[in-house]
């Protein structure tokens, strides 16, 4: 009885927690436009034939999938813009103008360097795996080098550092903490970052699949 349970529940955990965060970011992305998509197509839904229609629960689920239809459809349409002259000079002038803003331009600023840093492949912080110490020289924890320490910054600290090293929290890698170590104190291990998020999301239970040996088989 124990082993079926176990075995259920194995199978059933992770399809439940995907579809929480499934509903999570549908809710999140669809929220500003489900009364719209509603507002829209509520005489359609009083005027269906099926008895489903008539449900507010099934209503809110359908509008919420068309709200999320029609965002992806839109950021795809504004993707497709942002290569044509006429936007980019479009964008160019918003830029320009969030740039005299005091206190938008510098929120603008992080956010379009970090966006940039993050989607792109080449310059993607999260692919350069590491282990630093962390609370004291006996243990360690995972962490991702970021970029290098700037000099202003390294010519004010009494011991030498020469990276940033982000090392997030378990089991949510997205907050964590900003160090500053130096290279001899960094250890770069064989992983990719998608690994490492995975043994972080999952507080180390799942881990890279250790290769069989004729001895196990």
């Amino acid at each position: 009885m124990k082993k079926y349970f176990l075995t259920g529940l194995a199978f059933l955990l992770p399809v439940t927690l995907t579809g929480l965060l499934f509903l999570f970011l549908l809710n999140l992305f669809t929220e500003p436009f489900v009364g719209l998509v509603h507002k829209w197509l509520g005489p359609y839904y009083e005027r269906a034939p099926w008895g489903a229609l008539h449900h507010a629960a099934a209503i809110d689920v359908i509008s919420r999938l068309i709200a999320l239809i029609g965002l992806l459809l839109l950021i795809c349409f504004i993707g497709f813009l942002a290569h044509r002259l006429l936007f980019q000079r479009g964008w160019n002038l918003m830029e320009k103008i969030l740039h005299r803003i005091p206190l938008v331009r510098t929120i603008f600023r992080i956010t379009k360097e970090m966006t940039s840093s993050v989607f792109s492949s080449e310059k993607n912080p999260f692919q350069k795996v590491v282990v630093v110490p962390f609370l004291n020289h006996d243990m360690s924890a995972i962490a991702f080098v970021t970029g290098p320490v700037p000099e202003s910054i390294k010519r004010q600290l009494p011991t030498p550092v020469d990276h940033f090293v982000f090392v997030p929290n378990s089991p949510h890698p997205l907050s964590g903490f900003l160090l500053m170590a130096s290279s001899q104190h960094i250890q770069e291990i064989p992983m990719k970052g998608e690994q490492a998020l995975k043994i972080l999301f999952s507080a180390g239970i799942v881990q890279e699949p250790r290769p069989e040996t004729p001895a196990s088989k």
